[in-house]
């Protein structure tokens, strides 16, 4: 009986991504929205039917906006990059004058 209740092997935990990069991106949310709305069909991210009934619901849905807003958990949480800003350097006073 517990089995029957076990996600499947391989399930998708993170509502709402779905290319398996453990966030959701406003693109994908914008896709949710649109399949929700039958512009797409559901294969085209499968992650937003968290309850697989074949449809994409508001509540769904929410739990995708709240999972664009954080790290779905597979894991660590990617790493930020650095990134270089330039440092503004002194001019000795009085420099280049004459």
């Amino acid at each position: 009986m517990l089995l029957a209740l076990a996600p499947a092997a391989g399930a998708h935990r993170c509502t709402g991504d779905c290319d398996g990069s453990d966030t959701v991106s406003i693109a994908e949310l914008v896709n949710g929205v649109r399949i929700a709305l039958a512009e797409l069909p559901l294969e085209t991210c499968l992650s937003f039917d968290a309850d697989a009934d074949g449809a994409v619901s508001v509540n769904e849905l929410r739990v995708a906006v709240n999972n664009v807003f954080s790290y779905c958990g597979h894991g660590s949480p990617p790493t930020p990059r650095a990134t270089a800003t330039p440092t503004p350097t002194a001019t000795p006073a009085g420099l280049g004058k004459g």
